[in-house]
């Protein structure tokens, strides 16, 4: 499934985060791709004023240790690992503000930060993982386009992991499943 976008919808609190850092490298791993790793980008923490690749963190001040100061990090290519593939997880994209919606699309149609193509620096999958409800969203998704751009799955909490095997299997026969399942 490599240089594919993938969303996945399902009700907050039903583990869609947890299941994809622990399943997407075995996912990789059965189509010959070892040793992923997760770099998981939550678009809540995103502000308008910043690109994707950078985000507000909270970190003690050097001056005063007992005071929190904020600094902008490089939350995408510090998490990158020279020779090593990655997964990149854009968790709760729809939580995000309309501007960083608009710049995650980026990541989503041309597989690249600013001037980096995210496939050069060891990206294999880009999944963005989201609510449906509206009421844990800032918008609902309204670009009919993006049905051509993700593959797009929905999981409830009635989902199990052989029913996923089934579905994957359907959608995806020339690949084998065993080694993650």
């Amino acid at each position: 499934l490599t240089g594919c976008t993938v969303r996945v919808y399902g009700s907050h609190g039903i583990s869609k985060s947890a299941a994809v850092v622990a399943q997407g490298p075995k996912v990789l791993e059965a189509i010959g791709i070892k040793d992923a790793h997760c770099i998981v980008l939550n678009a809540v923490n995103l502000s308008p004023d910043d690109a994707v690749s950078a985000a507000p963190v909270r970190v003690p001040d050097p001056n005063d240790p007992e005071h929190m100061t904020m600094v902008l990090k490089d939350i995408i290519m510090e998490q990158l690992v020279p020779n090593k593939p990655a997964i990149l997880i854009v968790d709760d994209s729809l939580q995000g503000m309309s501007i960083v919606q608009n710049q995650l699309m980026q990541l989503a149609q041309e597989w690249s930060l600013g001037s980096f193509n995210l496939r050069e620096h060891g990206i294999c999958a880009v999944i963005f993982l989201d609510n449906p409800e509206l009421s844990e969203t800032m918008t609902s998704v309204e670009d009919v386009a993006q049905l051509d751009r993700f593959i797009t799955y929905e999981v409830t909490d009635q989902d199990t992991g052989p029913a996923v095997k089934l579905w994957l299997a359907n959608q995806y026969p020339d690949r084998d499943l065993t080694k993650v399942f």
